[in-house]
């Protein structure tokens, strides 16, 4: 077989365009892969790498922290092999055992880890998910699947014969396109040259689409002490003069002054006060590039303690808002094991602490006591539940998630509470139980989130790969 004179190699080449979630324009990579947990395989792609492990999926290892190496060909299908045989039964054990050099190894699928038999020391491990597209259509024939991902791991080769909704084509592995083979008795038949069907190049690319590579590690916890509660912050004292709180509050907005020709021009009144803006009697300020107020009635709105200003009209947030969360742990494991109801993943639970203390000068009654308390919250192990537990992580630096007050349950003052950010304290019984499954609450309390001045600064990655289609949510809106 030889190639179309009309179709040569190295005449184009398509790069393959990669998103990450925090990027705002695609990053070209010659080939990338898909980074994957355990917990949050979709069927799809399990059934078809169930057929081939060694095609769709690699194994590495953390020789430190941060950097992985792949295993070699053979201990990789061995790895992939047993992992395929605990996603299909989870009665299986998920050790297989190997040998590098002169080491015996056990790998646990499940826990991701590499424990050395001699030693004890345990290294993390990590499976990669390659998918490839050919035209733009990503390949789900586990024949196509293998040819290609064979060709590619082949460094010996430059070129192979990929069979692709029944015609070959002869697969450039550098250049990434398939050129299709062309029939040479077939165009010495009569008006072939005139009756042929002519298939065109096709572009073909590995797919790389990042998933957040900051798991939490199997236990975490973070504390909050008295020492830390103390530690300098970005207040200002509370006799500040108006000059000084103005001077903080264009510092950190960058407002913009108008002129008297400019507030002239105004057809709206203060968002604040609902007074007009273009009589002249005030000064009037521009934030966020496009919204009007007066500025006495943008200082009503200032936390002067936390220098902390949220905008009355698109709510962008200038500052660090911190709040008066007493001393406490919060403690973060991850439960494969464990299932939120909807959600075929793992569960991340996190357990907050507070024992018995003395109210401190920012709580409701300084230096008399209150009751201390402890509560569970649970997030599938999905990225939509890793980008929230990153937002709980910084409202719990910045003393966000609870306060000193009256606790609705018990009706007594002097306790540890909510601070008006919702957890779900149970895994299973719907949103009427704090429960889950509950189709709105992660865009709910990324709201509340952000409404105290917590972002990651870019959307929510809504992940409906771990999700049980079959499970419906009737409860109402919360």
């Amino acid at each position: 077989n030889s190639l179309s004179s009309s179709h040569q190699p190295g005449t184009h080449h398509s790069p393959i365009h990669i998103l990450h979630p925090s990027a705002t324009t695609p990053i070209n990579y010659k080939m990338s892969e898909t980074l994957s947990h355990a917990n949050t395989t979709t069927t799809t792609t399990t059934t078809a790498h169930s057929f081939i492990p060694k095609c769709t999926a690699k194994w590495f290892w953390s020789p430190s922290r941060n950097t992985f190496t792949p295993y070699d060909v053979n201990k990789n299908c061995l790895i992939e092999s047993h992992y395929q045989k605990v996603l299909a039964n989870s009665s299986i054990s998920p050790i297989v055992s190997i040998s590098l050099g002169n080491f015996a190894y056990t790998i646990d699928v499940r826990k991701f880890t590499q424990k050395n038999a001699q030693s004890r020391k345990t290294r993390r491990i990590r499976r990669v998910l390659v998918k490839w597209f050919i035209a733009g259509v990503e390949v789900s024939d586990p024949h196509t699947l293998k040819a290609l991902a064979d060709a590619h791991q082949d460094t010996s080769i430059a070129t192979a014969v990929v069979e692709y909704n029944a015609h070959k084509y002869d697969f450039y592995i550098d250049e990434m396109v398939m050129y299709p083979q062309v029939d040479h008795h077939e165009h010495t038949n009569n008006d072939s040259s005139q009756n042929a069907t002519l298939l065109p190049d096709l572009d073909v690319e590995r797919e790389e689409i990042i998933l957040p590579d900051d798991q939490p590690e199997r236990v975490t916890v973070l504390k909050m002490t008295e020492q830390m509660m103390d530690s300098p912050q970005d207040t200002l004292p509370h006799d500040a003069s108006p000059q000084q709180l103005k001077a903080v509050l264009k510092d950190i907005t960058a407002y913009v002054a108008l002129n008297k020709h400019q507030c002239e021009q105004l057809t709206d009144d203060c968002p604040i006060c609902l007074y007009s803006m273009n009589t002249g009697e005030h000064t009037v300020v521009q934030i966020c590039g496009r919204d009007h107020f007066h500025l006495e009635c943008l200082m009503q709105c200032f936390d002067k303690h936390n220098c902390f200003l949220r905008c009355p009209m698109c709510f962008k947030t200038y500052g660090i808002r911190r709040g008066t969360m007493p001393r406490g742990t919060m403690t973060i494991q991850v439960c494969p094991d464990v299932r939120c109801s909807g959600y075929n993943c793992g569960t991340i639970v996190i357990q907050y602490r507070f024992p018995n203390g003395v109210q401190r000068k920012e709580h409701p009654n300084p230096g008399e006591n209150y009751h201390g308390t402890s509560r569970t919250a649970y997030l599938p192990d999905n990225s939509e539940g890793r980008y929230i537990l990153k937002m709980f992580k910084i409202a719990w630096e910045r003393r966000l998630l609870f306060t000193v007050g009256r606790s609705v349950t018990t009706g007594e003052d002097n306790s540890v509470i909510w601070n008006g950010v919702h957890h779900k304290t149970s895994t299973h019984g719907g949103f009427s139980n704090f429960a889950f499954p509950d189709d709105t609450y992660f865009a709910r309390v990324q709201g509340e989130l952000n409404d105290k001045g917590v972002s990651l600064q870019k959307d929510i990655v809504y992940d409906t790969s771990t999700r049980m289609d079959t499970v419906e949510d009737d409860d109402e809106e919360h």
